[in-house]
């Protein structure tokens, strides 16, 4: 707020307003890192048995240093006594060097772990030898992740914080078996328990089944059971503050444009882990050895899926969260408040496939053509914790989720050089959460984007690999969506880092 009396002030009531410090200069973070990472083991072999026992600890120290935030204190004296001019700001230059704030923040995350694992045959079939194996693990880890004094003191005006401090032991044991039912079929049996002190247990089984009724021709098929733990910073007491952007259907000023937003989320120790059940069918024909053509199917169902709620959701649907979305006295939306829950099932499903072709030629070298290529077939979940499942294949209502993405290559061998010049495919989506009363002319669905990266490499002197690398070669933006909000663009899809170029050498000794 503007006091009466502020010289951009003109009237007789305090006067809302929003500004970004612009003048200021660029905020310049600065993060060091320093990474440990010990590990000494045996390994030996025996009549009968394979064994291996390995020790490990590792360290990642962090300190993130940051210039240019602004002191609240220093600001709210500015509006007090009106030495900053707001409309005319390189009037007032003064002003600024009291407004700057340098911070440090701390952080380490530790990791203690014993491994032992060993494997042997069990006995022999017609079809071949029984194989097993098993393995144990006990594990400690702790995460603290701190602020910075100026956040605890309020000294940092409107402070991104993350602040996380928790530590689980985990145990674990695990077996599998490999049985040659018949010459040409495997049946592969294999399950893993595991313990954690802050959630529970967890039984993962699995089985799995290789057929190859020809020479050219594989058949699989597996169904499993997996699990994903809820990591500290889910789990653990601790609170994270966060900036973004929401549409806002009923701000005041730009009823459906995008709002910048706080974001306020907490940890919750009562999560329950993630459960799935995997299933997956495939095949892979290669007629001959220059040849290979796969195919796979798979189905992915997830119980207690671990999320916050879409904040985008929850400004819809102001009636269904009361409390959640505070605003000012204008009516325009300052803070979400969110926490982290188990929202449900998530069901996806999808087809991959995998195809290369090799052409050999008398002088000219060989040529390689390759294609990976994956196409989502459906993928629902609850927006929020107890809302039906919503499809988001082919659209950016759960965050932009084109329904196929592949990369095709050609690579060139020739002597001691070789080649791949890479496409990279992401399709175009469905438009479903900005709109075109704030964004005149918006398309309701994203283009699709084309990549293309250079990799070359010369091997011709001993022991050594030059190599040069290009990605995305063209220098090609990101399709615009306005649902990304300042950045134009989906940053879970695409990012600006624009044409990359490295070089690279490499000496085995």
């Amino acid at each position: 707020m503007l006091p009466v009396g502020h010289p951009n002030n003109p009237g007789s009531t305090p006067l809302p307003f929003e500004y970004t410090f612009f003048d200021l200069g660029p905020r310049l973070k600065d993060n060091t890192q320093v990474f440990y990472r010990a590990l000494a083991g045996v390994r030996g072999s025996g009549e009968r048995w394979d064994w291996e026992v390995a020790a490990l600890t590792s360290q990642s120290a962090q300190r993130e240093y940051v210039d240019n935030f602004v002191n609240r204190y220093a600001f709210e004296q500015i509006l007090r006594d009106g030495s900053y001019n707001f409309l005319n700001p390189s009037s007032t230059p003064g002003a600024l060097d009291a407004l700057r704030l340098q911070t440090k923040r701390p952080g380490w995350y530790k990791l203690h772990s014993l491994n032992v694992k060993a494997s042997t045959t069990l006995w022999e079939l017609p079809a071949g030898a029984v194989g097993f194996a098993w393995g144990a693990e006990f594990r400690k880890e702790s995460l603290d992740a701190r602020t910075s004094a100026q956040v605890l003191s309020g000294t940092e005006l409107r402070p991104a914080i993350n602040v996380v401090n928790g530590e689980r032991q985990v145990s674990a044991a695990y077996a599998e078996l490999s049985v040659p039912l018949h010459r040409t079929l495997e049946l592969q049996l294999a399950g893993r328990g595991d313990r954690y002190d802050d959630f529970g247990k967890a039984f993962s089984p699995k089985v799995a089944l290789r057929w190859q009724p020809l020479d050219s021709l594989l058949l699989r098929g597996s169904f499993s059971r997996g699990f994903r733990a809820p990591s500290l910073p889910e789990i653990a007491p601790g609170q994270t503050v966060s900036y973004g952007s929401v549409i806002d259907p009923l701000d005041p000023l730009q009823p459906g444009g995008s709002r910048g937003v706080t974001n306020i989320r907490t940890g919750n120790p009562d999560l329950k882990a993630e459960r799935s059940r995997n299933f997956n069918v495939g095949a892979v024909w290669s007629p001959d050895g220059d040849t290979s053509i796969g195919l796979d199917w798979y189905r992915i169902e997830q119980d207690n899926l671990v999320k916050p709620d879409s904040a985008q959701f929850i400004v819809d649907n102001p009636t269904l969260f009361p409390g959640r979305v505070q605003r000012d006295a204008q009516g325009r939306i300052q803070f979400i408040t969110n926490q982290y829950a188990n929202q449900g099932e998530l069901t996806t499903s999808g087809l991959d496939l995998e195809a290369n072709r090799t052409f050999r030629t008398e002088g000219w070298g060989n040529f390689t053509v390759a294609g990976s290529w994956t196409h989502l077939l459906s993928f629902k979940q609850p927006l929020v914790a107890g809302q039906a499942p919503y499809e988001g294949a082919g659209n950016n209502r759960h965050g932009a989720l084109p329904r196929t993405r592949g990369t095709t290559s050609l690579n060139w061998a020739v002597d001691d050089w070789s080649s791949t010049l890479s496409l990279q495919y992401v399709s175009g989506y469905d438009q479903r959460v900005a709109t075109a009363t704030s964004n005149p002319g918006l398309r309701d669905r994203i283009k699709p984007y084309h990549q293309l990266d250079l990799y070359v490499a010369y091997e011709g002197i001993a022991n050594t690999t030059l190599s040069l690398s290009v990605l995305n070669l063209t220098d090609k933006d990101p399709p615009f969506d306005p649902a990304g909000g300042s950045n134009g663009f989906d940053i879970s899809q695409y990012n600006l880092r624009g044409q990359f170029v490295s070089l690279g050498a490499r000496y085995r000794f």
